[in-house]
């Protein structure tokens, strides 16, 4: 263990979350990592779904108790007050869904009952709420703020705030030749409006014939699945052999294939693909504006660009040599290694649970 822990305990994570996207599978990661490394318990209190299914396969040794909620209203409290009674006293209570903010006020109150702590983490951005101004009330609140970035940690009101990257394993190298003729450009999770997937293809399109992209994922809902058929057909528009998009793959495969990692979103609060991309050495191209360029030491470890103007870039990835490609390769993965290492970011995550308001 690379860091101390000041204080061990019961964490209880709740989330009402069903379905498994990067931050589920990160929440795994940190839950797992918890429980190997530190004298610390860890539980889930959710509902029934995707998310607690994968942490009873995951985490078999760790309790995972599933809460019935109203059909519509009230769902939060529901959970939340589900999850007060059942955490022993003493808990840390890791509020681990943006949404269930809204029950702080009367958490909070009925946490000091049992000696609790109440510690939300933040990895969606509230620049994007239409209510930032009552979110800031709420965070005021909290016994700490675990953010996956600088850029939400500088948009909370609290001074209770922790800056922790999510821990990721350590993976093998992607081992790829990339073809200076056919610079293949992936765009890897959650197909949704706000991740800008067409900035992808406005690259590609400055690239000429000498790149091309591939998009993995998943839509999600009803305007996701109208995003996804915009998508498709902007693809179409472009090419078969230039734009491909692909239905989800297993995690382990997801960047098969792909030399250069696209993320679009301005507002991204971090990015698990492109700390993953890294990991293997693959390099990535992220906006500048959001959390993801904290993650890109700009033409080192890969590129940040103009958020309006994505195309901008395709002559410095045209440009590069081989040699320059197996460079930033091992620097991005050199990079990763050192920043999302496991053992570190654990510590420094019960740290940040555990954290009173003078450390």
């Amino acid at each position: 263990m690379s860091r101390s822990l000041g204080f061990t305990g019961d964490i209880v994570f709740v989330s009402g979350t069903e379905s498994m996207w990067g931050a589920e599978r990160s929440l795994l990661g940190l839950a797992s990592g918890i429980h190997d490394r530190t004298p610390n318990r860890v539980s889930l209190v959710g509902t029934s779904g995707a998310l607690v299914d994968e942490w009873r396969r995951a985490l078999p040794d760790c309790p995972a108790e599933t809460v019935r909620l109203p059909p519509r209203f009230l769902r939060e409290l529901s959970l939340v007050l589900a999850a007060w009674r059942r955490a022993p006293r003493g808990s840390a209570l890791v509020l681990f869904e943006f949404r269930l903010i809204v029950t702080l006020p009367l958490l909070v109150m009925l946490a000091r009952v049992k000696g609790m702590r109440v510690v939300v983490d933040v990895h969606d951005s509230p620049e994007e709420s239409s209510r930032r101004a009552l979110i800031a009330q709420l965070l005021r609140l909290v016994d700490s703020a675990v953010c996956v970035s600088s850029y939400i940690a500088e948009q909370l009101p609290t001074t209770r705030t922790h800056v922790v990257f999510r821990p990721m394993d350590t993976a093998s190298p992607a081992e790829r030749t990339v073809d200076l003729d056919r610079i293949v450009v992936g765009v890897i999770g959650q197909i949704a409006r706000h991740k800008r997937v067409e900035a992808a293809f406005k690259l590609i399109s400055a690239g000429e014939n000498r790149m091309s992209c591939v998009v993995r994922g998943a839509s999600s809902g009803v305007d996701g699945e109208n995003y996804l058929a915009e998508v498709n057909a902007a693809a179409v528009e472009i090419g078969g052999r230039r734009a491909m998009v692909e239905p989800a793959v297993e995690p382990a495969h997801a960047l098969d294939g792909i030399d250069v990692l696209f993320a679009g979103n301005p507002m991204e609060p971090s990015s698990r693909a492109v700390a993953e991309a890294q990991m293997r050495g693959i390099p990535a191209v992220v906006p500048d504006r959001g959390g993801a360029q904290e993650f890109i030491k700009d033409r080192v470890t890969g590129f940040v660009y103009p958020v309006d103007d994505p195309g901008s870039i395709a002559t410095d990835l045209l440009g590069m040599s081989s040699q320059d490609w197996e460079t930033m390769s091992r620097r991005a993965r050199a990079w990763a290694a050192s920043e999302f290492d496991r053992d570190s970011q654990v510590a420094k995550y019960v740290n940040a649970v555990w954290a009173r308001a003078s450390d």
